[in-house]
């Protein structure tokens, strides 16, 4: 399986080995991340002014780039996935913006691309179970506490990964 992947700037600077533990996981999993080509960095925030236009436009290069390869685009950091799925909620929400920003940037988005975070994929594309029976070294006994950051589960209408407070 073949996936479009957004890395962002994070990812390939300073987390890199992120980026790197990640592409390693999926190829065990016979999953290819596809680097798009000519990517840049997504914006880091979502905006939240009134006439939020000119910040839309780094997420929406990006969710173009991800529509020429695909119907969807994956990425493993937290803050990438959210302004790109909330950058595409608010495109498809709104035409005018949309039609505004294609104007602007010379593309032609349509606002279908899916924004998938690499944990969504593993959960469903792949499955806990098909998980769970490719696990190497299992960690029976150990407590573990997982962070990944309110930015992959808020606001919970416009991302819908988990529930927020019972992930």
């Amino acid at each position: 399986m073949g996936y479009p992947y957004y890395p962002g700037c994070t990812l390939s600077t300073k987390a890199k080995n992120y980026d790197l533990s990640g592409r390693a996981v999926a190829a065990a999993l016979g999953m290819e991340l596809e680097e798009l080509p000519e990517w840049q960095c997504c914006g880091a925030t979502f905006p939240l002014m009134l006439d939020d236009s000119m910040a839309l436009i780094a997420p929406t290069r990006i969710l173009y780039q991800a529509q020429q390869a695909g119907e969807r685009v994956a990425t493993l950091c937290a803050i990438c996935f959210n302004v790109l799925r909330r950058s595409q909620a608010l495109l498809k929400r709104d035409p005018e913006m949309l039609e505004r920003i294609n104007w602007f940037t010379e593309q032609e988005y349509h606002g279908e691309v899916h924004v998938a975070h690499f944990l969504e994929i593993l959960r469903d594309d792949l499955g806990w179970e098909a998980l769970a029976e490719r696990v190497v070294r299992p960690l029976t006994g150990l407590r573990v506490a997982p962070y990944y950051g309110c930015l992959l589960l808020r606001p919970y209408d416009e991302i819908g990964l988990d529930d927020p407070e019972d992930p």
